[in-house]
């Protein structure tokens, strides 16, 4: 794991990164309507942190079908806190 995040590695990923961020900044260009930024922050957050994890970009910024995933993330994130927070009060 340290591999991955050392200085070098870390500067290989920088131009999968730029590329990312030009992305992000062309669709919100292109769109003629108000978007959520919000939303599109998290495609672009899914999208690097896939390239970073997995070697493959989810494609959020280009394709709306798996958009679905950042609120399914998001939820599950909620749900968790929720039941830990209930299984702290329960005691042994």
């Amino acid at each position: 794991m340290a591999h991955a995040f050392s200085e070098k590695a870390l500067k290989s990923y920088e131009d999968d990164m730029i590329g990312h961020i030009r992305l992000f900044c062309e669709k919100l260009k292109e769109t003629k309507e108000p978007v959520n930024v919000s939303d599109w922050c998290s495609y672009l957050t899914a999208d690097v942190l896939g390239d970073l994890c997995f070697g493959q970009s989810f494609g959020m910024l280009e394709r709306e079908e798996n958009r679905f995933v950042v609120k399914v993330m998001v939820d599950s994130a909620r749900l968790a806190m929720i039941v830990s927070s209930l299984l702290l009060k329960v005691p042994p």
